[in-house]
């Protein structure tokens, strides 16, 4: 009677976890566009690179080509640009990244140390010195910014005086040339895709790895070697995202996707593949607003798309 009871018991188990499992399965999302922004001459766009939403859904981009920061409204008006090329205060020579934090705007360039600070307004008001550049970062409160380098094996924590104060690792190797990951530290876990290899992962903030997927099936990406250098020649992930509903994790493709940078992989946070979303056009980044609305890169960076997710379940 008793292993009876046992037997039931783990039936019971079973079935309900393939019941969870299949429900994130049976998840599908679609896409709806519903906005065009930089196709007029007063919200003109010539490259944009990074992105970011307020809390009231306004749109903040770095335009790599005008060294510039601009701001629109979530219905795409522009309302105000600001920036020009240089090395001084509130100057680019590559604007890149960029973060809304509490009411501020973080803004980081490409292979150029540094993050400044504006307003919403796109006032200047200061500069976070960094000994390196970051290929990406988050303000993660307590004065923290967590950033990842194109060579290293961990996310190395600041404050805001740029000093270095901790660093959570996410991988063991000497291999640093392949190592360059995109993150998103959230609810006290740490989720990396690298760029150069088939991996997204999730860690604790002490660098304990909890799971590792491999979405592409790509043991390897081909290199080439320039003189003492071994380099990538595929993007396996451009990057990673939540949403603000149900907290999926979203993985942008790169090279090696089936779309090459069109598909996004959608995963539960306990790594179980939902759906793939495919977008019209290549993108390099992907952003999602807190009404959980997607929005992408198009026409080569020269215009942005504003999606709506819709969800089948």
């Amino acid at each position: 009677m008793n292993n009876k009871k046992k037997k039931f018991k783990v039936f019971l188990l079973l079935f309900f976890i393939s019941l969870v499992f299949s429900k994130a399965q049976d998840v599908k999302i679609k896409i709806k566009e519903v906005l065009t922004i930089g196709n007029d001459p007063k919200s003109i766009i010539f490259q944009w690179v990074g992105l970011t939403t307020d809390q009231e859904n306004s749109i903040y981009i770095t335009d790599l080509k005008e060294y510039s920061v601009k701001k629109y409204d979530p219905d795409g008006k522009f309302i105000k640009r600001t920036g020009r090329k240089g090395q001084g205060p509130g100057e680019f020579l590559t604007p890149g990244p960029i973060q809304f934090y509490d009411g501020f705007l973080y803004i980081g360039q490409i292979q150029h140390p540094g993050i400044q600070v504006f307003d919403t307004e796109l006032n200047y008001i200061k500069s976070i010195p960094l000994k390196q550049p970051l290929i990406s970062f988050q303000v993660i409160g307590n004065e923290q910014i967590a950033g990842s380098m194109f060579m290293g094996n961990k996310i190395q924590l600041y404050d805001f005086k740029g000093r270095e104060i901790n660093a959570i690792p996410y991988i063991q190797n000497d291999d640093f040339m392949l190592n360059a990951v995109e993150f998103r530290i959230n609810k006290e876990n740490l989720y990396i895709c690298f760029q150069w290899k088939d991996i997204i992962s999730k860690l604790s903030l002490t660098g304990k790895k909890i799971w590792e997927r491999n979405i592409l099936k790509v043991k390897k990406v081909k290199t080439k070697k320039i003189k003492n250098f071994t380099l990538p020649q595929d993007i396996c992930f451009k990057t990673i995202t939540f949403d603000c509903d149900k907290n999926l994790i979203y993985v942008l493709g790169g090279h090696l996707s089936e779309n090459a940078s069109r598909d996004i992989y959608v995963l539960t946070q306990e790594g179980k593949w939902v759906d793939t979303i495919t977008l019209p056009e290549p993108t390099h980044t992907i952003h999602i607003d807190s009404e959980n609305f997607l929005l992408s890169r198009s026409e080569y960076g020269t215009l942005i798309k504003k999606f709506k997710l819709i969800f089948n379940e």
